[in-house]
């Protein structure tokens, strides 16, 4: 599944580097979900970092978790500790700024 996310983004990466500064996708563009104890992550937030784009995923949710995440706190320390991203939308930014 991975793999279809970063060909998606491939081309379409590259070519966004040469005009803007960063990009915002879902949350399900950077994880996955989990199988057992492993979270499973694209490839997006690294090559995005390689073309010196920032990343921002949309949206960091309180009332709304994904499966593989148990807390909002859970969510926040997934994506931006684990998975490297620069910032986040979010409708819970008190509680992403809290964290952060």
């Amino acid at each position: 599944m991975a793999s279809s996310v970063v060909v998606c983004y491939g081309a379409a990466l590259a070519e966004g580097a040469k005009v803007t500064d960063g990009i915002g996708p879902a949350l399900s563009h950077i994880v996955t979900g989990r199988t057992g104890d492993v979270l499973q992550f694209t490839a997006l937030v690294k090559d995005a970092h390689a073309m010196k784009l920032v990343v921002h995923p949309y949206t960091l949710r309180a009332d709304e978790l994904p499966k593989y995440a148990a807390s909002f706190e859970e969510l926040c320390r997934i994506f931006f500790v684990e998975a490297g991203v620069d910032g986040a939308f979010s409708d819970f930014p008190d509680r992403a700024k809290a964290f952060v």
